[in-house]
């Protein structure tokens, strides 16, 4: 997505060697490329995010819809996938380098919950070159008391900023009480309303966090 095609995307995701453009401005003065991860790319907050970034600045921005309609497989299902949806975004980056002349210092990847750790293990397989990486709510279940070789960090990018929403300290029901990690993990973190509940959000639905 850019700011010339507006909603209309222009990029898939497809068999090696990954992608087609159709259209994307490696040479423009001020291009940057936002990836941005969900379970679904036609989500409507996922869209008003892609193009609240374009109106902000004129960039080439990427929509990963990672789960391929796996979602309801279950979370463990899922979580399997991570490292190498990871590695093959890692992949998709270095092929765009190699071909559009895109440096790794010009990319901002933003995950949500799983997304945050797939964009930790895309920055991993770059070596840590990424511009920045923002996590949202990095996923809790399975990365609590992790090293940093297991998930999201701060070594996987240059700048790797965290806000927290949904991570509890203390769980009882993993399922229901927390669905974020409890710890900081980036180079900045932050934890609005004191990172476990936030104001409005539905107890009980997934949705205590933001």
């Amino acid at each position: 997505m850019t700011q010339r095609q507006g909603k209309h995307d222009q990029l898939r995701y497809v068999a090696h060697p990954l992608v087609y453009l159709a259209e994307f401005y490696p040479k423009r003065k001020y291009t940057c490329m936002h990836i941005i991860f969900s379970s679904n790319s036609d989500n409507k907050l996922i869209e008003g995010m892609c193009l609240a970034l374009l109106k902000r600045e004129d960039c080439n921005v990427i929509s990963v819809d990672w789960a391929a309609g796996e979602y309801t497989a279950g979370y463990y299902v899922i979580q399997a996938r991570v490292v190498d949806v990871g590695k093959d975004v890692g992949k998709l980056l270095t092929f765009l380098e190699e071909e559009k002349a895109i440096s790794p210092a010009m990319i901002h990847v933003i995950g949500h919950s799983l997304g945050a750790h797939i964009s930790g293990f895309a920055g991993k397989f770059l070596n840590g070159t990424l511009a920045r990486i923002t996590g949202l709510d990095p996923a809790g279940l399975m990365y609590h008391s992790t090293n940093e070789t297991q998930r999201l960090d701060k070594s996987d990018a240059h700048f790797v900023d965290v806000i927290h929403t949904h991570g509890c300290t203390v769980i009882i029901n993993q399922w229901t009480d927390c669905y974020g990690i409890d710890e900081n993990i980036g180079d900045a973190d932050f934890w609005p309303n004191g990172g476990q509940r936030q104001p409005a959000c539905v107890e009980g639905s997934g949705g205590d966090g933001a």
